[in-house]
């Protein structure tokens, strides 16, 4: 025997206001008109989820509501400072008497100044991503770390219109986090948090950093990788600095856990020794070793301090005399697979040993950097190249890490030396957010952002 669902999945873009009159307690007002067309009665129930927070609701058909306006009392609402506001919902009835709002969608940053309010170097990422946000009817809030978080939810930062305004929020369906420390996230108050988003049945993504060192290991294992890889060793090797220096003619000697070039030191082996350069900013000049043991020995007090490893120097292609190489995004789409959103060369400046734009260099549109070094068929195929390394690289990342978290975005530094060849320097779990130069923020948004909302709504269970 065959029977016939006679509902279907419908969404509808709503608006709620406050409704505290008497004996509105447990009760949503909905206009006599979407009653009648959904055939719902006086006195029918409808469970309401938004984020974690779910409401068995009386329905109560009046004909003094316009279309699409709910009315409901504000102790009910999960998100109660927005009846105040023209905020439209989305309604998904994915079962007649099983309603949703949202998806609800945060983004979790270090803290919000106040005077005026501001979320750091995320500030106007977070406007772009509210912007986009509403309009693909999802509901997005930014969370700042250092508050209280309970089973309940927190309070977050919503945009409306050209303002943020602090609501409470149940817990949301998806946490993006852009913390930017390894010790906010293994902090008690870290560790508290995503504990708590875990037993909540929260998806976050990216679920932590990962450094130098571990990310090197991580791709070691793809052996169609290996002729992309510079060779690498830890600085507390001394036996396998010993063996680069002899191989190698340039060597980069980097933190495991630095950031922005600081830190670096670029070993040159020439005739009268091995040459140590440091960043331009850093006030410290050249220094020459006539033997490898005086420039270990020099090393070591670094060593002492914190863990280094020692890179293969690539001879990078250069514009108007500066190292310049290629940040390639990638970040997972609305299937969640990966794809790479946007590239941008960063020419760092004249004897300056890194390519950073925090030591001086400047972001460049990557196609007319690429053409203007190499020939246009090469420099086409070259861009295409890039993608698809960036996309096989954060494949490879993400097949090694997927059993412990989920990884949402991945910001790809990619080299290429003065004859064409890619070498991977660097992977960021936590890539710059500055505003895109080669992009009109007024006209629209980043495909980065239309990205990562396609994969927090993916993630949430609601499906583009």
């Amino acid at each position: 025997m065959s029977m016939t669902l006679d509902f279907t999945r419908r969404e509808h873009s709503i608006r709620f206001i406050q409704r505290d009159d008497s004996g509105t307690a447990l009760r949503l007002f909905i206009p006599d008109s979407f009653a009648k067309e959904f055939d719902y009665k006086e006195g029918d129930t409808v469970t309401i989820r938004a984020g974690k927070w779910e409401k068995e609701l009386q329905l109560m058909p009046v004909k003094d509501l316009p279309a699409l306006c709910f009315g409901i009392h504000s102790s009910l609402f999960p998100f109660p400072q927005l009846l105040s506001t023209d905020t439209p919902f989305r309604l998904e009835r994915y079962l007649k008497h099983e309603w949703r709002i949202g998806p609800v969608v945060g983004l979790l940053v270090n803290d919000a100044g106040s005077s005026p309010l501001s979320f750091g170097a995320l500030s106007g990422f977070a406007e772009e991503m509210a912007r986009h946000a509403a309009e693909r009817n999802t509901l997005f809030f930014v969370y700042p770390f250092n508050q209280i978080w309970t089973p309940a939810g927190g309070s977050g930062f919503f945009r409306d219109g050209v303002s943020w305004i602090t609501t409470d929020t149940p817990l949301p369906d998806v946490i993006y986090n852009r913390l930017s420390t390894a010790s906010k996230e293994q902090s008690d108050a870290g560790k508290s948090l995503f504990s708590l988003l875990k037993q909540n049945h929260v998806p976050y993504f990216n679920e932590r950093f990962i450094y130098k060192w571990e990310m090197h290991e991580l791709l070691a294992r793809h052996e169609h990788l290996h002729p992309f890889l510079p060779e690498t060793v830890l600085a507390s090797d001394r036996d396998g600095v010993l063996n680069m220096t002899r191989k190698h003619g340039q060597l980069y000697i980097k933190p495991v856990r630095g950031r922005e070039g600081n830190g670096i030191i670029r070993l040159t082996c020439e005739p009268e020794g091995l040459c140590a350069e440091y960043p331009s900013d850093s006030g410290r000049e050249p220094r020459i070793f006539r033997t490898f043991d005086k420039f270990y020995e020099a090393l070591r007090p670094r060593l002492k301090k914190k863990p280094y490893l020692v890179q293969q120097g690539i001879p990078l292609f250069t514009v108007d005399d500066g190292l310049t190489d290629i940040r390639v995004l990638t970040v997972k789409n609305e299937a969640g697979e990966w794809q790479a959103v946007s590239k941008v060369a960063r020419c760092g400046v004249k004897d300056q040993i890194v390519s950073n734009v925090a030591k001086g260099g400047e972001q460049r549109n990557a196609a007319d950097v690429l053409t203007e070094t190499f020939s246009e068929p090469y420099a086409f195929h070259l861009a295409r190249l890039l993608n698809e390394l960036a996309v096989e690289i954060a494949s490879a990342i993400d097949s090694e890490l997927g059993n412990t978290g989920v990884f949402g975005e991945f910001g790809i530094d990619i080299g290429i030396s003065a004859d064409g060849r890619p070498w991977i320097l660097e992977v960021n779990t936590k890539p710059s957010k500055s505003a895109d130069p080669f992009h009109d923020q007024t006209a629209s948004v980043r495909p980065s952002v239309k990205t990562l909302i396609a994969f927090s709504r993916c993630l949430s269970g609601v499906f583009d």
